[in-house]
């Protein structure tokens, strides 16, 4: 069986890791490992060495980062859509999830935000709150697309 690696890249990823790395593994045939972190920079290495087929990140956690946790920051200032770019750029073969909090957007739309990162290169868009089984079902939606991708080439 194939092993697929999900990169959580999330303030809370430690506090539903174990969980997620469940109920993927309890609703797919794969077998699915997924590892997380809070720091962008440890991001890249774990990128750089692990053989990662989805990331899940987090624009939720930039906005507080830089002092105005209910104002969004610059967009070129946001260290999700930077790790998107570089993760397009060096690894184009994974899918990148993100998940973005309702301040995170504002005062801008949603749909504005989700038209930005599928734009930059994100395969998908979730807001926060979401249910675990959205998350889990597209997870498992954009691994399968990346094998499909993969057998193709």
């Amino acid at each position: 069986m194939t092993e697929i690696k999900v990169l959580l890249v999330d303030s809370q990823a430690s506090k539903f890791c174990d969980v997620l790395e469940e109920f993927l593994n309890a609703e797919s045939v794969a077998e699915y490992r997924v590892i997380s972190t809070e720091e962008p920079k440890a991001a890249l290495e774990l990128l750089r060495d692990a053989d990662v087929a989805v990331i899940e990140l987090d624009l939720t956690r930039e906005a507080a980062e830089h002092g105005r946790g209910d104002l969004p920051t610059p967009e070129e200032v946001h260290t999700g859509y930077k790790l998107l770019a570089y993760t397009k750029k060096n690894f184009s073969r994974v899918k990148v999830l993100i998940l973005a909090s309702l301040a995170a957007c504002a005062p801008e739309s949603l749909e504005a935000e989700r038209q930005r990162a599928l734009k930059k290169g994100a395969s998908g868009f979730l807001c926060k709150p979401v249910p675990l089984q959205t998350l889990v079902d597209e997870i498992i939606k954009l691994s399968a697309a990346g094998e499909g991708e993969a057998k193709a080439l």
